[in-house]
Order: C-alpha cells, then sequence, then structure tokens
C-alpha cells in the first residue's frame, strides 16, 4: 500500500550516520542548524506507519534504526530526559529538550513498541520517561503524552495486565489536566484550552478524543469534538479553505488571528484529530474535513499556491504573506508525507 511513497526529499536530508537534518536553504540540507530529536521522533513514526510487511521492512529497516538510534544517544541517563539540539558536528547543544519533545520522543517510543520495533529497549526508555509527563506545563506534552500511551498499550491486551491498569491512570491524570484547562479557557467563543492558539493545536483535541475513547468517557469525547470543531471553523476562509493560524502574533483570546506565516505541521495535527473524530463518530462530515485540510497544501489555501514537490516528496516551510517560504526543512518535509499517510490510509488519495 505505502511501497510508492516518495521519499526521495526525506533521504536526502537525513544523514545516514546521525539522523536528519533540522533545516535545508532551500532545496539543500543546511548543516548550520544540525539536528533535533523534534524531527527525529517524527520521522521515526512515519516510517514504522510505513512499515506493513517483509518487504517494506527490508527497504526501511535502515532508516528506522537511524531514527531510533538518534533517540537513544539524546537520552540523559543522568536527568533521566532527552536532549532536543545536536550540532553538525555531533554535540548536544542543549541540557535537555522541551517539554513537547519530551512527549514526542513518547510517541515514537510507543509506536516502536506498537510495531515490534527494538522492542525491549523501546520499553526501556518509554518507562523512563512516560511517569513524567503529568510534570509537565506543556498541554501539548500531555496531549501528545497521551498519543505516546496509546501506542504502548496496543501491546496490553490482557485487562488483569498491571501495567495497562497503570498507563490507564496516567492518560486519565493528563486528560483531566487538559479538562481543567478547558473548563477555565472555554466560553461562548472561545473553546479551547488555553487563552491562545499557537503551533499544532488541534493536538490537543486529539488528546482529549484518544482519552475519551479509550476511558470511555463521553465528557471527554464531547470537549474534543467540540474544541475540534471551533478550531476548524475559526481557521477556514470565506472560500472554504483552510486559513491557519500564523505565527506572527498567534491568536490571543480577544485578538485578531494572525494569518501569517502559516507552517505545514499544522496540518497532519488537524488531519490526525479529524480521523479520530471520524474513528469515533463515523461522521463523513470528518472526511470532508480531511479532504479541506489535505488541500490546503494542493493550493486551496489563503495565497492559492502549491506547497509540495511531487517529484522529491518535498514540501516548502510555509505562506508568508505574499509568497511561499522556498526553504524546504524536515518538519514541513514529514508534515507532508504524514499528511499523504492519513490520505492513503483512508483511501481518498487518489481523489487528487
Amino acid at each position: 500500500m505505502y511501497s510508492d511513497f516518495n521519499l526521495t526529499y526525506l533521504l536526502k536530508l537525513t544523514n545516514s550516520k546521525k539522523g536528519i537534518f533540522q533545516h535545508a536553504k532551500f532545496s539543500k540540507p543546511n548543516p548550520k542548524f544540525g539536528y533535533a530529536t523534534d524531527d527525529n521522533a517524527r520521522a521515526l513514526i512515519l516510517i514504522l506507519h510505513l512499515t506493513k510487511n517483509k518487504k517494506d521492512y527490508a527497504r526501511f529497516s535502515k532508516l528506522i534504526w537511524l531514527y531510533f538510534n538518534f533517540l537513544k544517544n539524546a537520552y540523559n541517563p543522568k536527568s533521566k530526559i532527552f536532549h532536543n539540539f545536536l550540532s553538525a558536528s555531533g554535540k548536544w547543544l542543549d541540557k535537555k529538550g522541551s517539554d513537547d519533545c519530551q512527549a514526542r520522543v513518547l510517541w515514537a517510543l510507543g509506536c516502536a513498541v506498537h510495531y515490534g520495533f527494538n522492542k525491549k529497549e523501546a520499553k526501556k526508555l518509554f518507562n523512563q520517561l512516560v511517569f513524567q509527563i503529568k510534570e509537565f506545563t506543556s498541554p501539548r506534552s500531555w496531549a501528545i503524552g497521551i498519543l505516546g500511551i496509546y501506542h504502548y498499550l496496543s501491546v496490553l491486551k490482557n485487562n488483569k495486565n498491571n501495567y495497562k491498569s497503570i498507563l490507564l491512570d496516567e492518560i486519565k491524570i493528563l486528560a483531566d489536566k487538559l479538562f481543567l484547562l478547558y473548563q477555565k479557557c472555554n466560553n461562548q467563543n472561545w473553546h479551547w484550552y488555553e487563552n491562545y492558539l499557537t503551533y499544532e493545536n488541534a493536538r490537543l483535541a486529539q488528546g482529549m478524543l484518544i482519552a475519551g475513547h479509550v476511558l470511555k468517557k463521553k465528557k471527554l469525547i464531547k470537549i474534543g469534538l467540540e474544541s475540534l470543531e471551533w478550531l476548524l471553523r475559526i481557521q477556514t476562509n470565506k472560500k472554504d479553505c483552510l486559513s491557519l493560524v500564523g505565527n506572527e502574533k498567534w491568536f490571543l483570546k480577544g485578538k485578531k488571528k494572525s494569518q501569517f506565516d502559516q507552517q505545514p505541521v499544522e496540518v497532519p495535527a488537524l488531519m490526525d484529530a479529524c480521523f479520530w473524530a471520524f474513528r469515533i463518530t463515523q461522521d463523513q462530515k470528518w472526511i470532508k474535513e480531511i479532504k479541506k485540510c489535505f488541500e490546503w497544501f494542493l493550493g486551496k489555501n489563503d495565497l492559492a499556491v502549491y506547497l509540495v514537490n511531487f517529484k522529491t516528496g518535498a514540501c516548502f516551510d510555509g505562506l508568508e504573506k505574499d509568497r511561499v517560504n522556498q526553504n524546504q526543512g524536515a518538519e514541513s518535509c514529514l508534515a507532508w508525507l504524514w499528511s499523504l499517510f492519513v490520505c492513503k490510509k483512508l483511501g481518498i488519495e487518489k481523489t487528487y
């Protein structure tokens, strides 16, 4: 199913001895900015999902090991936390990565366990990190942490399994944190968990939906759906095209939404959340929303321009006020490839 995935540019960005470079100058990897654990976690998640059989594993095994080893090497056993930024020369540039970085690592490790890749090592690293997520202050880390735990739970099928109950309790703690934030910030015109929107916003709604599904809590599902519907509504322009929150000044409650710069990383987060909304409700409107999000890459956006290069599998870094950002970094490339994966999984990519 995924054998036709164009990974040409992903491979170009990837140093076969270290991992995927963080940034690019136009379409050329830019070693000046080195590597990020964030990007290598995203890359590992993507490649694991593309690996469905022995043939796929033969094709992707080197990449899987490369990205997994990057995460493994990012772990600091003294602080029991992961670094994020690595220089091109191989020196860690930070004492520890952000809360969101830790959660993305947990997500990637959960996927490794789910797909049976280096399960012993993945479990060990996962267990070093999972109980720290609730101590973080970033709501995104809580939501993304839920994703990681959900994937790990797939291998714990026995309801009497002690560890399964422990992990379900962790999801409940994280979901309760999001629930309390929503109760505090939500009002008639603002259905969200914080008093501002920044990046990868839809992960919060996705986390609530997954938690509601796993814990069988309708109130969490209701909030997840309500917040996702609102997020899509305020990011849809008059032409019914996706118009993302820009990173110039983001979107503060009571202020005007920044229109630019719009970044590709927002799109797969929205598509994932919509996928979960569809999985839970079976309402076809969510498939329509997934298509609308995907079409942002294909010219149905505020500038009516394409952001992808079909020949290489590259993606431009976003929409500026009057042009496309011509740089093509790892985050954007992975955002495009994951969005394409979601469409293929649903069987709707052939409509484009």
